[in-house]
């Protein structure tokens, strides 16, 4: 796989800030339109991609707080079709991983 590939199929940006209790925060973007319902080998890049977003949420630290927009997860032609998913909030990996899937 391409390392620029492996950054889409991740469908997440992760950027890290330190609040005034220097708690960790990410903020997760997950492409899930169209172009992520193609193959990649025999896997859909969708499923590929929600694997490393569930692997790297359960690597984050208990005091991280975290969030996730989606686009395109209701119109697969529209990436226009942006949706706060969790808001910014103290991580609850369960709940993440559920809305994920």
């Amino acid at each position: 796989m391409k390392p620029y590939f492996l950054f889409l199929v991740a469908l997440c940006t992760t950027t890290t800030w330190l609040s005034a209790q220097n708690n960790p925060q990410y903020a997760f973007i997950l492409d899930a339109s169209g172009s992520m319902w193609q193959k990649l080998d025999n896997e859909f890049k969708i499923a590929v991609a929600k694997t490393v977003m569930k692997d790297l949420v359960q690597k984050l630290p208990s005091t991280a707080r975290a969030g996730m927009v989606a686009y395109g997860h209701r119109s697969k032609t529209d990436c226009g079709d942006i949706e706060t998913l969790i808001t910014m909030a103290p991580l609850d990996k369960t709940d993440f991983v559920n809305k994920l899937n």
